[in-house]
């Protein structure tokens, strides 16, 4: 069997040591559970406009059996300074913005806690820009879902953004990102079922229920510990083998051809 997960910088980064990845206790779990060989490709999406495409290219190059994908409510809710600075200081907010991604990027600065406190001033003084609205997250995630189903025999398994990090302070603030998250929820929860792909995803946000996602972060408190890693892998394969069984297959196995093809 072979599963496309489509993750994110979680999966393609090196944050953490002293431990597995959540993609490879996923192979090794489903392996474990199915008694046969199991390869999961990791690959860190971002819902850029060509983002379809690319996930298009990837599905011709690895020929999953199973695709997972798992949105992230960090698209539409966290507030970026530097994506702010660009758009209020106009011409002269390209090169303010780039040079506070860069240290926002880097281990030196993001790990260190003053930098951090001073971030979070800065949103909650001047603010911050998201990365993407809800509509458009909705837009090219539903398309990037569209495509995947056409390739026959490929089972699809789609976590929502479950809002594993709370990213605002005040009770105003986090009321309004989970209207965002509520928003695209709901819309991707519709649109799955109209199309008759597994999709799992909570009315609750995991920050306020599952204290194993929200806590459990490396020095930058946005990026996963290897804790995080082995808890998300188990809710992965649970996905995984709820989307085999509905798509027909006993016992969350795939059919005789993947079968034969593992062997």
């Amino acid at each position: 069997m072979r599963v496309l997960l489509l993750g994110n910088s979680n999966d393609s980064g090196e944050w953490f040591e002293g431990g597995k990845k959540r993609h490879e206790i996923v192979q090794d779990r489903l392996s474990e559970i199915y008694d046969e060989d199991v390869e999961v490709i990791a690959r860190s999406i971002w819902p850029r406009a060509d983002l379809a495409d690319t996930v298009d290219g990837w599905i011709a190059r690895y020929d999953p059996d199973v695709i997972y994908l798992t949105m992230l409510a960090y698209w539409f809710q966290y507030r970026s300074v530097p994506l702010r600075a660009k758009r209020l200081l106009g011409r002269f907010g390209e090169g303010a913005g780039n040079a506070g991604f860069r240290i926002a990027e880097s281990p030196r600065w993001a790990y260190n806690p003053v930098f951090r406190t001073a971030r979070s001033g800065l949103q909650a003084t001047i603010g911050g820009d998201p990365h993407f609205t809800t509509g458009q997250v909705v837009e090219r995630l539903s398309e990037v879902i569209r495509r995947a189903a056409r390739h026959e025999g490929v089972v699809l398994a789609i976590q929502g953004a479950d809002g594993r990090t709370a990213y605002s302070r005040s009770k105003r603030g986090r009321r309004k990102d989970e209207e965002r998250r509520l928003e695209v929820q709901r819309a991707m929860r519709d649109f799955c079922a109209a199309q008759h792909i597994w999709y799992e995803n909570s009315e609750t946000p995991a920050w306020a229920t599952d204290p194993e996602l929200a806590r459990n972060r490396v020095g930058d408190g946005l990026h996963a510990n290897a804790r995080w890693h082995a808890h998300s892998a188990e809710l992965i394969v649970g996905t995984i083998r709820n989307a085999l069984e509905d798509a027909g297959h006993a016992e969350g196995r795939r059919g005789d051809a993947v079968a034969d093809r593992a062997r």
